[in-house]
């Protein structure tokens, strides 16, 4: 199958070429029209039919990029989710808003976008990536940006406990660390006996016998060790009978490899593994 991919990728990173380079042909034939636009009606046709050309092959590579990118995520995708997940569906359109809402874990935002979204069973697994931004009239702040992973549990939890990275980690914006605390949540600190874990993440629930109960010491190894692993922030949720994974700074595909290199599903399956064990095991 990576053969086929890469064949047809590169048939079409050829179309794309060949309408850049018409492009630039184009944009030089309305320059030296401009330039001698008042010589002759001829040239001023043709200064005008070049710049309409010129637009319409943009437009054509844009939407013609856009259309490659989405069909070979589906193909890739829908070739990997029954190795990975056993079944699932792939969705290009990402998580609908108010599921991420439902988790709580990043608010204060009022730009929401997402993309790539797997969803296994009945509300079982919903994987998705998410970028959600807090916009004003001269900035822009990130509040997440990264994969964001719904999972149904067999245990239910009626207080919420939230596992959180420590906020003196550089790669948390100060803005993002005043928006997201929970009221009274130095009251609920769950302090526990791994300096390890300690060090890259701090635990707040109201049922502390709960909490200690779910953050076992091997439970904090492997959240240490997928921390690690990734080289990234995690945050978690458990709630009534799910568990919400925020995972920082990741994508299922980076389309940039599309362009820059051929397809290597062995690449993109272990990146998708990786998630994946991450969301079950943390």
């Amino acid at each position: 199958m990576e053969e086929k991919l890469n064949s047809t990728l590169l048939k079409k990173k050829k179309i794309i070429k060949i309408a850049i380079i018409t492009d630039i042909i184009l944009l030089l034939i309305f320059i030296l029209a401009i330039f001698n636009y008042s010589k002759h009606d001829v040239i001023k046709a043709l200064a005008g039919i070049s710049s309409i050309l010129f637009l319409c092959n943009c437009c054509f590579i844009l939407f013609y990029k856009e259309n490659v990118l989405k069909t070979m995520k589906k193909e890739i995708f829908n070739a990997i989710i029954p190795e990975i997940f056993g079944t699932g569906t792939y969705m290009p359109q990402g998580m609908p808003q108010n599921m991420y809402n439902e988790s709580k874990l990043y608010l204060n935002y009022n730009a929401y976008f997402a993309s790539d979204r797997i969803k296994k069973g009945m509300n079982q697994l919903d994987i998705s990536n998410v970028t959600t931004t807090l916009k004003n009239q001269n900035t822009s702040t990130t509040i997440f940006k990264g994969i964001f992973a719904i999972m149904k549990l067999d245990d239910f939890y009626k207080d919420e406990i939230l596992i959180k990275p420590d906020y003196e980690n550089k790669f948390v914006s100060t803005l993002v660390d005043s928006k997201n605390k929970m009221l009274g949540e130095n009251e609920n600190v769950v302090r526990l006996e791994n300096l390890e874990f300690e060090k890259y993440f701090e635990v707040y629930s109201k049922n502390q016998i709960k909490a200690r109960q779910l953050l076992t010491v091997e439970y904090m190894e492997k959240m240490v060790n997928m921390k690690n692993k990734l080289n990234t922030l995690i945050k978690v949720r458990y709630f009534g009978d799910k568990k919400y994974v925020a995972i920082w700074n990741k994508r299922l595909i980076d389309e940039k490899d599309f362009y820059k290199n051929c397809v290597n599903l062995d690449k993109i399956k272990e990146n998708i593994k990786e998630i994946y064990e991450v969301i079950q095991k943390v």
